[in-house]
């Protein structure tokens, strides 16, 4: 057995392998230090966190007509909803994307098409 591990064909033996440290830890992110601050509690003795207020802030904002703040709230809540497009060099082809950010480059200058999905959520006492 040779000194890294190996065997004389090469393979690592049984009880070592070629990374002894594992993985290198990730450098920390703006996400994870805004993660543990909205965790820690808003108000000294309260238990609620920032996130909570952060939560009820923007709840408040959309009871109040504000339609970014529903809209950031139904998208979290229930997803966001698929997009539905026609792809303008194949009008034949209805392309389902349920992630809209980023566009991909072949969507660029497509027309929404409503028909397309409609014809197949006709559902009894559609008479059109």
């Amino acid at each position: 057995m040779a000194a890294d591990g190996r065997d004389t064909a090469g393979r690592f033996t049984l009880g070592s392998h070629g990374n002894p440290n594992g993985r290198p830890r990730r450098e920390k992110c703006v996400t994870d230090h805004l993660r543990r601050l909205l965790a820690e509690a808003a108000a000294e003795g309260r238990s609620t966190t920032f996130a909570e207020v952060l939560a009820r802030l923007l709840l408040q904002q959309a009871l109040h007509g504000d339609r970014h703040a529903l809209e950031q709230i139904l998208n979290r809540v229930e997803g966001r909803p698929a997009l539905t497009f026609v792809d303008p060099a194949d009008p034949g082809v209805v392309r389902i994307i349920r992630s809209p950010v980023p566009i991909p480059d072949f969507l660029r200058g497509a027309t929404f098409d409503d028909e397309a999905k409609g014809e197949a959520d006709d559902g009894p006492g559609d008479d059109s």
